[in-house]
């Protein structure tokens, strides 16, 4: 059984723009400052050496000391990237509710601007979870989850147009 959780944000970039920032060793500890009890990531480094690939390793340590293991499984640039972690990376009450977690990033060119949507699904150990993981992730992780891609959106659209962040002054 799984439960799951969309957001989706349009930004002023193109998509290879997005999906570079998202997918950077950077970008989680930027963007991702967590919600409640959802820690924040503070680093994100490669299990071993070499560039990131489908298969790749990353290891994202969080403010409350949990070390995440997450596995790229899917890298198309500009369209699509995913990922899975392993449950045994949270902390102990979460771990025993969830076996696993499944991160998917979608960009899509609309215009000038990319839509991006991230999911998040958490497979349950046991049905008997089912209401507190839900609670958990709509409440918590979605906020945590919206806080992200806006945060990407700002990142993405400052570096991409300066100008569009000076404040608008009426005149009269």
């Amino acid at each position: 059984m799984q439960v799951s959780q969309s957001v989706d944000i349009d930004i002023e970039c193109r998509p290879e723009e997005a999906y570079d920032f998202v997918t950077s060793l950077e970008s989680p500890a930027k963007t991702f400052s967590g919600y409640g009890p959802i820690p924040a990531v503070l680093e994100t480094t490669i299990d071993g050496d070499g560039p990131l690939r489908e298969g790749t390793i990353l290891r994202a340590r969080s403010s409350d000391g949990s070390v995440m293991k997450r596995t790229i499984t899917i890298l198309d640039r500009a369209r699509r990237h995913e990922y899975v972690i392993d449950g045994n990376g949270f902390r102990p009450l979460f771990r025993r509710m969830v076996r696993r977690g499944t991160g998917i990033w979608l960009f899509e060119a609309r215009g000038d601007k990319t839509r991006l949507t991230w999911t998040y699904r958490f497979d349950l150990r046991s049905i008997f979870w089912w209401l507190a993981v839900v609670l958990l992730v709509r409440i918590f992780f979605g906020a945590a989850m919206r806080r992200c891609v806006l945060a990407t959106k700002r990142e993405l659209e400052q570096t991409s147009s300066s100008t569009e962040l000076l404040p608008r002054v009426a005149t009269g």
